[in-house]
């Protein structure tokens, strides 16, 4: 790094653009707004608010977005970056577009470089504010960035860019999976069209269909309650005296939503490792192939726990699914939950005004169908294979985020180069 010249960034950027002014109307549709909000751990989320057409010009008055432009987040929270991958967007307050020139600051090593621990160091040094931190237009432009020579960079951000396109890939296959499982699972335990002895769909090929208290199901199932098919319960109680600030991660819903979602948590609370192996003894700890459900707040968000996976979970926050019978397993049950079907039962069974909750006993009068046992036998082998392949990428995905983040000061500060 020692080669390295360092370069205020506004001698870096040829160009900066924010917004500032009043809150435009926001809309159903039309031009996605880019918020603080939806920035995370190097890419955008999903835009869920819009601003009209017609009003693009005028609230874009310090420029335009272009492809692989930078964004940064400015404010609460402070440094998440991504990449504009799609320049018909709209920036909201908070969010500052950075464009490298083009001979001096490649873009992509630009993006890497903000997220690297010494460029994330110089912003909060340069942020100010009481309760919110925050860096000012100004004075992110006196903060300091190494830069190799042009060619380096690209090579640099080469590397990494490769290995985010792989988990990119990963994480698509994944959404595809999900969205495979969700048809299969509509075909068979909605429109009950599972194949019959023949092969063939069972419902439009004449299956026999009995009536029911949620209407004609097929001849050999029966509705059933999900507190039939599994135990429902919580944790031990964990007082906030018996955190420490290392140790066994200790969830909340927080962190199961992000694990549901394949984010990298952002566990904050821990327990001693003495305090979970007590628990364990005494009673049980989340074991691989059970379930947990958020039940406060954000409800209905599941988790089905993976064989890695060693944690202790928060009370009243998560609700535990565990010793599956009747031919069920968390697979299965995971699949039924996930579904629209059990999603929207479950919207109707929360009780509270201001802060929405899901009790034990709520959740496990959830109706359920319970196909007979071949059914369900087929339906479990198709679904895990499904569930397989999806945790196999997950690992792949962890594997290579790992490598990326050990690569990533390393290649920024010059201690790994990246030759010709």
């Amino acid at each position: 790094m020692s080669e390295w010249k360092e370069y205020k960034l506004q001698d870096a950027i040829e160009k900066f653009i924010d917004y500032r002014g009043k809150t435009p109307n926001k809309v159903d549709k039309g031009i996605p707004l880019i918020t603080a909000k939806v920035i995370k751990d190097g890419s955008i989320l999903k835009p869920d608010e819009f601003i009209k057409e017609s009003e693009y010009l005028s609230w874009m008055t310090r420029g335009f977005p272009e492809i692989n432009d930078i964004l940064l987040t400015t404010e609460a929270p402070l440094g998440e970056v991504a990449i504009i991958n799609d320049k018909n967007i709209a920036l909201a307050q908070r969010i500052i577009l950075l464009r490298g020139k083009p001979k001096l600051l490649n873009n992509n090593f630009l993006f890497y470089s903000l997220r690297d621990g010494l460029m994330q160091h110089r912003l909060k040094a340069r942020a100010s504010g009481s309760t919110v931190q925050g860096i000012k237009s100004s004075e992110l432009k006196e903060v300091m960035i190494p830069l190799p020579d042009i060619e380096e960079q690209k090579r640099i951000a080469n590397v990494l860019s490769c290995l985010d396109a792989k988990i990119d890939n990963l994480r698509r296959q994944n959404e595809t999976l999900e969205e495979i499982a969700r048809s299969i699972f509509k075909h068979w335990f909605i429109d009950f069209e599972f194949p019959n002895p023949d092969g063939k769909p069972y419902k439009s090929s004449g299956g026999a269909m009995v009536r029911s208290d949620l209407g004609d199901i097929p001849e050999g199932w029966r509705v059933g309650k999900l507190g039939d098919i599994a135990d429902i319960t919580s944790s031990k109680r964990i007082f906030s005296s018996e955190y420490v600030s290392e140790g066994i991660p200790f969830y909340r819903s927080k962190e199961i939503i992000e694990l549901h979602s394949g984010n990298e948590i952002t566990t904050e609370l821990y327990i001693s490792e003495d305090k979970y192996n007590l628990i364990k003894s005494k009673f049980e700890v989340p074991k691989a192939g059970q379930i947990l459900l958020t039940s406060v707040g954000t409800i209905g968000v599941p988790y089905l726990i993976r064989k890695d996976d060693k944690f202790y979970f928060k009370d009243g926050n998560l609700t535990w699914i565990k010793k599956f019978r009747n031919g069920f397993n968390g697979v299965t049950v995971y699949s039924w939950i996930k579904s629209d079907w059990t999603q929207s039962n479950i919207k109707q069974n929360t009780i509270g005004s201001t802060q929405k909750a899901l009790t034990i006993q709520a959740l496990g009068n959830i109706p359920i169908f319970i196909p007979d046992s071949l059914t369900l036998r087929n339906y479990t082998q198709c679904i895990e294979a499904l569930n397989t392949k999806l945790e196999n990428n997950i690992y792949q995905i962890q594997t290579l985020t790992k490598a990326r983040d050990a690569l990533l000061p390393k290649l920024m500060s010059g201690q790994l180069r990246v030759k010709e």
